[in-house]
């Protein structure tokens, strides 16, 4: 079935192509520190993914990054697509491309990413555990707009597709407010 990306009626939307890590295991509550030859350890599986992100304020990406802090980097959600079998070191070629409408927006690869994927994971590690909350394992952690972000309005779809991997399709939608009991 095609994807639903949530997007908050009058605020901003986007779709970014990422890499996502599942954690394999536990990081040690007492580490604050990680090298990306370190952190590769703790990769447990890549994934092609999606980030959603969103903010109430439309003008949100044109105020600057500290902006999107108090919505927690204006992620909405994560879709985890299918797993890339191919080693850390031959990620550069898995290209991903995101088109908005049929229309092409971005195209990219691990080589956006400043350092890679595990360098990526090193900083979600050490910031983590900097919090107090070290990851854990089957955790996910998305690794970077490989293709940028992307923004979306409702009624419009978004096709992000990786090398050799069956092409993600959805479309923005009305996000839905919750409750909590």
């Amino acid at each position: 079935a095609p994807l639903r990306f949530p997007v908050i009626a009058g605020g901003f939307g986007a779709v970014e192509a990422e890499f996502v890590v599942r954690v394999a295991a536990d990081a040690p509550p007492d580490r604050l520190d990680y090298s990306p030859a370190e952190a590769a350890a703790f990769v447990g599986a890549v994934h092609a993914g999606i980030e959603v992100a969103g903010n109430a304020l439309s003008s949100v990406m044109t105020l600057g990054p500290m902006a999107s802090v108090p919505s927690f980097g204006n992620n909405i959600g994560l879709v985890i697509g299918p797993q890339i079998t191919e080693s850390l070191s031959d990620l550069e070629t898995i290209r991903a491309e995101t088109e908005i409408d049929g229309q092409s927006v971005g195209t990219g690869a691990a080589d956006k990413l400043p350092g890679g994927i595990a360098a990526a994971l090193a900083f979600a590690l050490s910031v983590t555990a900097r919090l107090g909350r070290p990851l854990t394992a089957g955790q996910w952690v998305s690794t970077g707009a490989l293709t940028g972000v992307h923004a979306i309005t409702i009624g419009q779809t978004a096709r992000i597709a990786f090398t050799g991997i069956e092409p993600m399709t959805g479309m923005a939608v009305a996000a839905q407010p919750t409750t909590d009991a």
